[in-house]
């Protein structure tokens, strides 16, 4: 197992949240999951999952479910892979979320070398609230149960986004650790 049960878990956000995001990756055909997370991030750059929508059900129903989690979650920016329809899901969420400041990207970097190489990152930084396993039974299942054996698994949807939310954080740390140190 790639993962196992080597996530950790949190009772409760810490008070200095310093950023609230989210990461989508659509699906918009055949029978891939939509997977959207919700994170929180803290002032040493640990991530808090907060809410999820991982899906099967068409986009027709997952804008919905989205726009839903981003707004109770208070989000303020969320970057949805722009490859199979991800552009068209994002022009949607806007409309119904204005708040949201939507962006969307092409992912175009090899998953199989971005998910093994993050792994121990995702680990690292990442934490599910207590209960994640009843909350969201098939995330937690398809991330416990993903195989080092890239081939061996039947979606990658789940260790895609987890591994996303770390690039992009963990990017965001580095420049802003840089920033500061050239200021100084």
């Amino acid at each position: 197992l790639l993962y196992g049960d080597g996530f950790s878990m949190y009772d409760a956000l810490p008070r200095e949240i310093v950023r609230r995001a989210n990461y989508t990756d659509t699906a918009d055909m055949g029978d891939d999951y939509l997977c959207s997370l919700c994170y929180a991030v803290d002032s040493d750059g640990v991530i808090y999952i907060t809410d999820a929508v991982y899906s099967r059900e068409p986009m027709e129903v997952t804008e919905r479910e989205v726009t839903d989690m981003l707004c109770r979650n208070r989000t303020r920016t969320a970057a949805i892979e722009s490859n199979n329809g991800g552009r068209g899901f994002a022009r949607v969420l806007q409309q119904l979320c204005p708040s949201v400041r939507i962006e969307w990207f092409h992912q175009s970097d090899n998953k199989e070398a971005r998910i093994l190489s993050n792994a121990p990152t995702v680990q690292h930084l990442l934490r599910f609230p207590v209960g994640w396993n009843q909350r969201w039974p098939e995330l937690y299942q398809h991330l416990t149960t993903y195989r080092r054996t890239f081939r061996a698994n039947r979606w990658h949807d789940a260790a895609d986004v987890v591994t996303g939310i770390v690039e992009r954080e963990a990017t965001t740390r580095q420049t802003t650790k840089g920033s500061r140190f050239l200021l100084i």
